[in-house]
């Protein structure tokens, strides 16, 4: 890759025409852009809880469990990765265990989302599918399959990471969105694009055949997912826009899906 502090920040647009920008006195880095998404979810745990807390949706302990989980997971972990860049990433280079928010970021990767996602998600299908009536062992056969897909969706990501000269970055403590930005559309590389395919086919079949108005919604989430993945694979975006599009998609459909959940029992 280029140097960073050579290369030119462009205008960064998410959903190929909304500008992504920060007011002027922020600057538009991958720390700011966490700390604003965990200021998101925080609210949301606090608002979600007090509303609970005075309508006691009737769940039973499985969905109870399941809903709380999705609730508060999301939070903990942009906490995780705030602290993971704060304190320069958690193990050692030259070991087995190396986990740097930056480098990953750099790289055009984010393991971290996907094994947050690989936790709340699944289990927002599976309190779905119980307030929708299916019995547990279904609820976790649904859970399941949407942690497979992410785990092709993470292994497609990482195939297409391409690797950066560590030493110049590794003294940094946050990354330009805009001038890794730039950097990444002049190094693309496409990957195969067929195992997107197939999770996407894998999402619609069943919901469209449960028929219900929540899967209608898990469904399409799953499709958004998939979409933006799909678009990074082949080049259409760079890892930045995705990663931001990502973090917008997972907040309007978790917040809307987990508000249903009061609402609708």
């Amino acid at each position: 890759m280029d140097d960073l502090e050579e290369a030119v920040p462009p205008k960064v647009h998410i959903f190929k025409t909304i500008p992504f920008s920060f007011p002027q006195k922020i600057p538009t880095t991958l720390f700011n852009w966490k700390r604003i998404m965990i200021v998101l979810w925080g609210t949301q745990c606090m608002f979600y809880v007090a509303i609970g807390g005075l309508l006691k949706p009737v769940w039973d302990t499985f969905t109870k469990a399941c809903i709380f989980t999705a609730v508060v997971t999301p939070f903990i972990g942009y906490f995780m990765v705030l602290i993971n860049m704060f304190t320069g990433g958690w193990g050692r280079e030259e070991s087995r265990f190396w986990c740097n928010m930056r480098i990953m970021f750099l790289s055009g990767y984010n393991t971290m989302r996907w094994c947050i996602a690989s936790v709340v998600d699944p289990c927002i299908v599976m309190a779905a599918s119980r307030t929708m009536g299916e019995d547990v062992l279904t609820s976790i056969w649904a859970g399941v399959a949407v942690a497979h897909t992410y785990y092709i969706l993470a292994t497609m990501e990482q195939t297409k990471a391409q690797p950066i000269d560590w030493e110049k970055y590794k003294n940094d403590f946050d990354v330009d969105l805009s001038l890794v930005h730039d950097i990444q559309k002049k190094n693309i590389r496409n990957v195969n694009v067929n195992p997107i395919i197939v999770c996407m086919a894998l999402t619609i079949i069943p919901w469209t055949v449960a028929g219900w108005v929540v899967g209608f919604v898990v469904m399409t989430y799953q499709l958004c997912m998939c979409v933006n993945a799909y678009r990074y694979a082949n080049s259409t975006q760079t890892f930045v826009v995705t990663d931001i599009q990502y973090d917008i998609i997972q907040a309007l459909f978790r917040i809307a899906i987990s508000w249903s959940f009061i609402f609708l029992c």
